[in-house]
């Protein structure tokens, strides 16, 4: 081989060890952020919330059960057979010296076949049990516990998810205040020190302005910590990964109810709320 061709070869193998990398660093793509409405927020946990999955799948475990109760009230159908090879067919023997072996040697006899087929079928029918009445009658009342856990369980989702929601808006304010209440203060102490080295202010006045911006520092830092916790409250309702970025779109609305409404919410809540 040439100089020149193995140059080729080990450009070649060069090409194929570097062409995955470059394949994967094509693919590979930042995050995007998830942009989160309150609508689409009770959505998505209504699909992907653990605590709903984890209550449909005992709605599914409860009909089951209730199958199960009903099959002991159907026909029961069994068969069997069995199959039998003789190596050697069994041997009867006669003495000799008698009606049926008039001889004076004993006789031998093979009787059977080398192969030995058996088979049947039974069919029962429950028509009076009380022990499947009840375990029918246990198995009825676990499938209506069920569903209505699963209904709870599915409003008690959607009110998590609001709070959640407007938590994560309320936190923003919060953080938006706060940023403006530093900057605020910011402002004024950078105003003072200014004032100070110009002689128009006194020490005591610019340390009262470094011990409030110092004061304020820690409020914001609390805030945008807050922050963070309610995002994760809001994408752990939502089954997301907590290094998925998002972001909130909504705002406060107030909407006053007059005592009728009201009246007639708890009514309703108190008759038909399964939690």
């Amino acid at each position: 081989m040439t100089k020149h061709s193995c140059h080729a070869v080990r450009l070649f193998f060069l090409t194929l060890l570097l062409l995955p990398v470059s394949a994967r660093a094509q693919d590979s793509k930042p995050n995007e952020t998830l942009v989160i409405t309150l609508d689409k927020a009770i959505s998505m946990a209504l699909d992907q919330n653990r605590d709903i999955l984890i209550a449909d799948q005992e709605r599914y475990k409860a009909e089951a059960q209730v199958s199960e109760a009903r099959s002991g009230a159907f026909p029961q159908l069994s068969a069997s057979g069995t199959y039998l090879r003789n190596i050697k067919k069994p041997v009867l023997f006669l003495p000799p010296g008698n009606t049926l072996n008039p001889t004076d040697q004993t006789l031998a006899f093979e009787i059977g076949s080398n192969n030995s087929y058996q088979g049947g079928a039974t069919l029962t029918q429950v028509l009076f049990s009380r022990k499947l009445g009840a375990a029918l009658d246990v198995a009825q009342a676990y499938h209506e516990y069920s569903e209505e856990a699963y209904r709870g369980t599915k409003e008690d989702v959607a009110l998590q998810v609001k709070k959640a929601f407007y938590g994560v808006l309320l936190t923003e304010k919060l953080v938006e205040a706060n940023r403006q209440g530093l900057d605020v203060v910011r402002a004024n102490f950078e105003n003072v020190q200014s004032q100070y080295r110009h002689g128009t202010a006194a020490e005591f006045d610019l340390l009262r302005a470094q011990v409030q911006l110092e004061n304020t520092e820690p409020l914001v830092i609390s805030a945008e910590n807050s922050l963070v916790l309610a995002a994760n409250a809001l994408k752990s309702l939502l089954a997301l990964p907590l290094e998925t970025p998002i972001r909130i779109e909504g705002s406060f609305t107030y909407q006053e109810l007059d005592s009728t409404t009201l009246a007639e919410g708890r009514r309703s809540a108190m008759s038909t709320n399964p939690i």
